[in-house]
């Protein structure tokens, strides 16, 4: 019962880990009356705001944009800790271009992630920024490319 996913069903991990989502979040926030003034509210109304922005007014203590690093952090820890739990793993390494963020929702995750752990110990799992960013998946695809060629 989440917010509704380009995917058609609600509640999504993207609706809340993306930067889609974090546009999204200022787009409610703006429109709810929760953000009426600032560097954030003056982007969103030029119409000329991206995840990287909201990053930066995060940084500089946005209380509207903290509050979305925040959820980011909570659903990420919930669906590691699904994952986890399920696969059984102890590893894993977090990408893509909202990894940039990681100082900001680290911290949240790792209190979901200890929250919603029941089988494991929080203490023996590692969670880690991949040092390959936006770059992830296109050099892991080359690589499986080569593995086949060769």
């Amino acid at each position: 019962e989440g917010p509704a996913c380009a995917c058609g069903s609600q509640g999504c991990l993207e609706t809340h880990a993306s930067a889609t989502a974090l546009l999204k979040g200022v787009e409610n926030a703006a429109q709810n009356g929760a953000l009426l003034e600032g560097p954030l509210f003056d982007r969103w109304r030029q119409q000329s705001l991206n995840a990287e922005m909201i990053y930066q007014c995060a940084s500089a203590g946005d209380e509207t944009a903290l509050k979305l690093f925040r959820r980011m952090g909570w659903a990420l820890g919930l669906a590691l800790s699904n994952l986890f739990t399920v696969l059984g793993i102890r590893h894993a390494i977090l990408g893509g271009g909202v990894s940039a963020s990681w100082d900001l929702f680290i911290g949240p995750l790792r209190d979901s992630f200890t929250r919603y752990t029941r089988f494991l110990s929080p203490e023996e799992m590692v969670v880690m920024k991949s040092s390959l960013g936006d770059n992830a998946a296109l050099l892991g695809a080359a690589r499986h490319a080569m593995d086949q060629v060769s």
